[in-house]
């Protein structure tokens, strides 16, 4: 790449959230491997992508997560009630939430509901799933997880009995360090009474997870590439992702010389 990673798009002047990218984008392309911070694959393209893998039928983590909440949905409510809000973690397509809102029953209580995600298309998509759901007031958040969830707590409308949700494996973007950071981090932003609901995928075979990461229609392989695409888009980056081939390595992908999908 050999635009200097601070240079905005022509015509344009950085915002906040462009200059933590490029400043990202320079420090973790000189590290040893180079890496990206996972948050940046969302954008509007790669959330489409990614909403399109989780409905592919070797990516069955979704369809699995979704029946589970099905079936109990309803009695993690019962355990909670009173409940006053909840707060959702990566919404990605709100299908979840939406699910999860159905359980509550007829004549359900006034909800506060709090959707946080880096993706503005997301924040967009579940807004519109939850639309129909009964005595819900949703506020979006566009940040990071921890960001989002601190801001519910300082804004006083996470005083009353919380559920945080966080699913879709989502902790597996994260490495062991960074995942007991995060979760710690949401330890300490709960408080008593309040419930935190996780969501993580069952060990693995080989073939499976190949054929989940590394999918035979190549859609995987477009949303991590879309990564250098969104970089020549968006800080004036010259990436050739023909260059680039994707590899599965200790269950993440790696792109050689280029990229892998770190938090």
């Amino acid at each position: 790449m050999s635009r200097h990673p601070d240079a905005s798009t022509p015509g344009t002047e950085a915002t906040p959230a462009a200059a933590q990218f490029a400043a990202h984008v320079q420090y973790y392309l000189t590290q040893s491997p180079r890496q990206l911070p996972s948050r940046y694959l969302y954008d509007s393209l790669g959330s489409a992508l990614f909403e399109a893998i989780c409905r592919l039928p070797w990516y069955r983590i979704t369809r699995a997560e979704e029946r589970l909440l099905v079936r109990h949905a309803a009695a993690v409510l019962r355990q909670l009630a009173p409940l006053s809000s909840v707060v959702e973690l990566g919404s990605g397509s709100g299908e979840k939430l939406r699910i999860i809102l159905g359980q509550r029953g007829p004549d359900p209580d006034p909800l506060k509901v709090h959707v946080v995600d880096v993706s503005a298309s997301a924040l967009e998509a579940t807004s519109r799933a939850i639309r129909a759901a009964e005595a819900v007031r949703v506020e979006t958040h566009l940040g990071s997880y921890e960001a989002g969830l601190r801001s519910v707590r300082e804004s006083g409308q996470g005083a009353e009995r919380t559920l945080v949700l966080f699913l879709g494996s989502n902790i597996g973007n994260y490495d062991r360090p960074g995942a007991s950071a995060l979760v710690h981090g949401l330890r300490g932003q709960l408080g008593a009474g309040d419930g935190l609901l996780l969501g993580t995928d069952l060990v693995k075979s080989e073939r499976e997870l190949l054929l989940a990461y590394d999918d035979p229609l190549g859609v995987t392989a477009a949303f991590n590439l879309n990564l250098l695409e969104r970089i020549n888009r968006e800080l004036g980056g010259d990436f050739d992702p023909s260059d680039y081939r994707e590899e599965l390595r200790d269950a993440r992908f790696e792109l050689p010389g280029a990229t892998g999908p770190s938090s």
